[in-house]
């Protein structure tokens, strides 16, 4: 159906043309005809003549552009019915290749950090490599509060290191105080982990850093994201209900007004912006420097 529709709308475009041009040839003939002829028309006869030829060309001109739009719109509807694709574009396979790019750069990564093969010496490390990074997280953050306690010039009354956590016991009069003790204590890690970035980076320039030290940084990185989570669960589980640093500036707000929820809502206020920023430094190491950057170098090879 299709191919008899082009055939003879390519008859009427040629027998378009074919009379066009013969009306064209007529015209020029009686024009010659004219000229060569004894008998001289008047400049209002010449001038018709000639407006006439002119409107022929004009509408032959448009008639042909007319024709080749019709064309192209069919070619264009025709050519429709297909794609440069052999597969079928409802394809379940085609629609999730996304997600299998996704799978494969999160496997990747989990091999990476040394969980893909559980019954490895890899996997073996890389437990000790989680329990040293978790543990060190725990002292840089109470290290933190402590250095926030010296620069305000608080006194601190105990500082007892244990294994799991650190006793913090001072007194402060200000909500602010509580504010920056709350501050330092996660952005002490944060400030370590972007020394780590920065390191690798600029080790990366001249020589390949060491794999473990990768494992490390990623894993301390993680901590460091959900530092205050853990922190908070400890003290739930403790009961520290008082000096726990998600209720600080609670009972702050509640000695002095008898009402500790703006105290409560500044915390979690401080957390959510420091946790984006954790977040964004774990983000932008993943992808760009860990391993050297295979994230990104396997996403661009996929892609």
């Amino acid at each position: 159906g299709g191919q008899s529709a082009r055939s003879s709308k390519l008859k009427r475009k040629r027998s378009t043309v074919r009379n066009a041009t013969n009306l064209i040839s007529n015209l020029h003939d009686a024009d010659l005809d004219r000229q060569n002829s004894n008998v001289r028309l008047s400049k209002d006869q010449t001038r018709e003549l000639d407006q006439m030829i002119g409107y022929e060309a004009e509408e032959f001109k448009k008639e042909q552009q007319r024709e080749i739009k019709a064309e192209l719109d069919d070619n264009a509807l025709f050519l429709e019915e297909y794609s440069y694709s052999v597969s079928d574009k409802f394809n379940n396979e085609t629609r999730n290749v996304a997600k299998k790019k996704m799978v494969y750069l999160f496997t990747e990564s989990l091999a990476d950090m040394g969980l893909k093969n559980m019954n490895t010496i890899a996997f073996q490390i890389t437990l000790f490599v989680i329990v040293l990074s978790f543990w060190a997280r725990v002292y840089i953050h109470y290290f933190g509060e402590y250095l926030a306690l010296l620069i305000i010039g608080i006194k601190v009354s105990k500082f007892n290191p244990e294994w799991y956590k650190v006793e913090l016991h001072y007194e402060s009069w200000e909500s602010w105080h509580e504010a920056i003790i709350i501050i330092l204590g996660v952005l002490l890690n944060t400030f370590f982990f972007s020394l780590m970035i920065i390191s690798a980076y600029f080790v990366n320039k001249y020589t390949q850093f060491p794999h473990i030290f990768y494992k490390m940084m990623c894993w301390f990185g993680i901590a460091t994201t959900i530092d205050f989570l853990l922190i908070l669960a400890v003290d739930c589980i403790e009961q520290n209900w008082t000096r726990g640093d998600m209720f600080k500036l609670y009972q702050y707000y509640n000695r002095r007004d008898a009402n500790g929820y703006p105290g409560l809502a500044i915390t979690i206020f401080i957390y959510v912006v420091l946790t984006f920023i954790n977040l964004s430094l774990m983000y932008y190491y993943l992808i760009f420097i860990h391993m050297g950057g295979r994230v990104i170098d396997i996403y661009l090879r996929l892609s």
